[in-house]
């Protein structure tokens, strides 16, 4: 068939990947042998029922801010103001929103942030240390 070395050659894995190893092993019933987990992460245990309700909060916010707008950034403030919002409307009982999705969403997004290291993002004041970060950060009017 012409043309399908092509799609063989566009699905070869480039060179610069490595597979990392830990030196360690767990042996399957089934004879079958893989690389321990400890450590990585238990993403089997993250809901699927979350992750589609998160999912389509998403959507929603792409749809009426645009598609990856949060991940511009913002100030952490912004973020912990809208979930503790979101935390009250839940526990009045409203259901006009996806109150949880959103908690779990400006939550994640300031976990995202951290993990970037955009300190300059954050605005919160650190009270057990001492350390207030500068606080320039403004939304435009």
């Amino acid at each position: 068939m012409e043309g399908s070395g092509r799609i063989l050659e566009m699905m070869a894995m480039p060179d610069k990947f490595i597979m990392r190893d830990s030196g360690k092993r767990r042996k399957f019933s089934t004879g079958a042998v893989r690389d321990r987990t400890e450590g990585k992460g238990w993403y089997h245990c993250i809901s699927p029922f979350m992750e589609d309700r998160l999912a389509k909060w998403l959507e929603l916010g792409g749809r009426k801010y645009g598609e990856r707008n949060w991940e511009r950034g913002m100030p952490f403030s912004r973020f912990v103001d809208s979930a503790k919002r979101h935390l009250a409307k839940f526990a009045m009982g409203l259901g006009d929103e996806d109150h949880l999705a959103a908690i779990i969403f400006n939550i994640q997004a300031i976990i995202h942030f951290q993990e970037l290291g955009r300190k300059d993002l954050d605005d919160m004041p650190h009270y057990l240390s001492g350390v207030r970060p500068d606080t320039k950060i403004r939304e435009k009017p």
